[in-house]
């Protein structure tokens, strides 16, 4: 798969750190002189906002996701990543860009949503805050694994809904996790869990 990240992005040491571990390496160097030539866009269109007012980073960093399918988005800490994940996958859903749509675009209908297990709540609240929409849109399946992929199967019917799910609870539901993210949004949050290749969880 084709990863995108944004050039000009403070914090490449930070992407340099988390690809090391897994034998890749980044050229800071490079990838400035690219730059600099214009062989690679290091500024992306800033769509009109919605919600919570962003701060300017954050509208460039949705313009960014909004232009690509598979994306790193790496701000530090406290630097709002989960808005501008949220407000691009609200305006793919709804095919609501506000910026030149990708030649690659794409229509998917919901947002799978995974994170840890003490994150769900938090993202609930925030997706609704940040897009209106009601509660019943917006599931946290709990209880047994017969349980959990019942709400995928309901969930998959209801367009433009958002399910959040905790990575651990992926192991014992992987084939109707599959069928519910395929061809649709997928967010990862605290992706560093994800960075051993070998462990449970990831695979």
């Amino acid at each position: 798969d084709r990863w995108s990240f944004p050039a000009d992005h403070p914090f490449l040491q930070n992407l340099e750190r988390f690809l090391r571990p897994l034998g890749l390496e980044l050229d800071c160097d490079a990838f400035n002189r690219m730059v600099a030539h214009g062989d690679i866009r290091a500024k992306w269109p800033e769509p009109a906002s919605f919600g919570q007012t962003p701060f300017p980073h954050q509208k460039s960093g949705t313009g960014f996701l909004l232009q690509n399918q598979g994306a790193l988005l790496l701000d530090e800490m406290g630097l709002g990543k989960t808005k501008q994940a949220i407000d691009s996958a609200w305006r793919i859903v709804q095919g609501i860009y506000g910026v030149a749509a990708p030649a690659n675009q794409w229509s998917p209908s919901r947002v799978c949503v995974v994170c840890p297990n003490s994150l769900k709540i938090p993202w609930s609240e925030e997706i609704q805050k940040q897009t209106g929409l009601r509660d019943d849109s917006v599931i946290v399946p709990s209880g047994s694994t017969q349980h959990r992929e019942s709400e995928l199967k309901r969930t998959a019917t209801i367009p433009g809904s958002w399910v959040i799910l905790n990575y651990e609870a992926l192991r014992y539901m992987e084939k109707a996790f599959r069928k519910f993210v395929e061809g649709q949004i997928l967010i990862t949050d605290e992706m560093h869990r994800l960075k051993n290749g070998r462990a449970t969880v990831t695979q």
